[in-house]
């Protein structure tokens, strides 16, 4: 009887990849939904009037998390997961630019 030793190996090598890339991106998308659950709600800061416009802008007070003025820094963000030489990686990346 012969065994492929080599081959078993391969494929839990495989298998654990698999696993550790898809528990990454899992990580990853949770900590973009807990970073918009903390920024979510109305703020009581100081209200400012937006530039070229008749609408309002309430700013955060201290101790708050900060105001959103468009949202789309936040719509932006994506979950990105990295391998490095030993674990992973989880960021939030985004392409646009401040």
């Amino acid at each position: 009887m012969k065994i492929d030793l080599e081959g078993a190996v391969n494929e839990i090598v495989e298998e654990i990849t698999y696993q550790a890339k898809s528990r990454a991106f899992r990580a990853a998308n949770e900590l973009r939904n807990s970073a918009l659950t903390v920024l979510r709600g109305k703020r009581s800061g100081r209200v400012y009037k937006r530039p070229f416009s008749k609408s309002k802008y309430t700013a955060s007070a201290p101790g708050e998390p900060p105001a959103m003025r468009t949202g789309n820094l936040r719509m932006s963000w994506r979950p990105q997961s990295a391998s490095e030489r030993i674990g992973k990686t989880v960021t939030i990346k985004t392409s646009n630019y401040y």
